[in-house]
This record gives C-alpha cells, structure tokens and sequence, in this order.
C-alpha cells in the first residue's frame, strides 16, 4: 500500500505489520530516525545528494518505534522519502505508482479540466464526462511526450521543468483549435498519434 506523509506513526506503522501488509510510505524529511541509539532528521541522509540523484539504505532504521528501510531522491526544494518494510531497491519506483494516481487527480480537478467546476449530479452523465476528459488527459499527454521529444522543455533553476508534459501537450491542441482554420494538418496529426497509440495496445 501507499501513503503520504500524513499516514505516519508508531500505532499505525505497528497496525500495517500486524495485518501483514507491504507498505511504501512518504515520510517528512524532518522525521527522526535513529540507529545505534542516535537520531537525527532523515533528510540528513540523504543531504549529500546531488539534484535528482537517488538513494537506497537497505539497512533498517528505527522510525516510530520500528525497524524500517529507507529509499530517497533529492529534489531542489524539497526531498521524497520512502519508509517501508518491503523491497527498498524498488521503493521509489513502487512509490511511483501512487504518484502517477496523485497527478492525475490534479490535473482533472484543476490544471485545466476543472471537473470540481461540474454542476452535474446525475452519475450516469458524470461517468460519461469522467470517462471524457480520461481520454483527453491521455491525448495531451501522449502529444505532449511527442513535443518534448521534438522540443524539449526548458529546465528552470528550481531544477523543475517550465512546464509539465501534459500542460505542454495541452496548451497545444488548444491552440490548433482555437486556429482550426490555419492548423488542420497539425490536429490531423495529432489524432494520427492518438489512433497509432490505440493500435498498439490493441496488437
């Protein structure tokens, strides 16, 4: 299972072994974690990182009381720390996971769909719109990957990109609607990207 950094503590870290279940969680990384009897914040192991770079400590620390392993990536502001009793190698990668879950949440509530926005109340029309904006989510990420690999985004000082894949691609196919008239072929090629990748999963 996976969490963010509010599902932490030493019950309920001792609840998830008691039922048995393989947990991957996010930590802060003002967290105290401690070996051989000394604690310190977590993010002071992995302080030594450069930007983007990762980091495994297959040897367990004790963290709220218990002994768990500890995966991390640096990031400029910030740092993503993985506590779990499972497989430490793979921990950010596990973790991952829940992140692409995350994005895609905000991107259909706010970062250009505005489905919070919604006055429908009826669930059959709100699945059909849900299930709209899915396939166009998945449009503008796949033209986006396609502009980056023509023009890659410009990596600003944060170490963040200007833009993310998804808003690149959707900024785009936004603009050849609004300009139908001078950008038909552009679109055109931009369904043709949409219905090789349906071809693919299909074959």
């Amino acid at each position: 299972m996976f969490a963010d950094r509010e599902f932490i503590g030493c019950y309920w870290f001792k609840w998830l072994q008691k039922e048995g279940l393989t947990f991957y969680i996010r930590i802060k990384k003002n967290t105290q974690v401690s070996t051989q009897g000394s604690a310190k914040p977590v993010f002071w192991r992995f302080e030594s990182l450069a930007i983007n770079q990762a980091k495994t400590i297959a040897a367990p620390v004790r963290l709220s009381g218990h002994k768990l392993h500890l995966a991390g990536v640096k990031l400029a502001p910030d740092y993503v720390i993985i506590a779990t009793n499972g497989a430490v190698d793979s921990a950010l990668e596990i973790y991952g996971l829940r992140w692409g879950i995350e994005t895609l949440f905000s991107a259909l509530k706010k970062r250009g769909f505005n489905l919070e926005t919604t006055h429908l109340t009826d669930i059959k029309r709100i699945e059909k719109l849900v299930a709209i904006l899915a396939i166009t989510l998945s449009w503008a990420h796949l033209v986006g990957e396609w502009l980056a690999e023509q023009q890659p985004l410009k990596i600003k000082k944060h170490g963040y990109q200007a833009k993310s894949i998804l808003r690149y691609g959707l900024d785009y196919l936004q603009y050849l609607v609004l300009n139908l008239t001078h950008r038909i072929q552009q679109l055109l090629q931009c369904f043709y990207l949409w219905s090789e990748a349906i071809d693919s999963r299909l074959t």
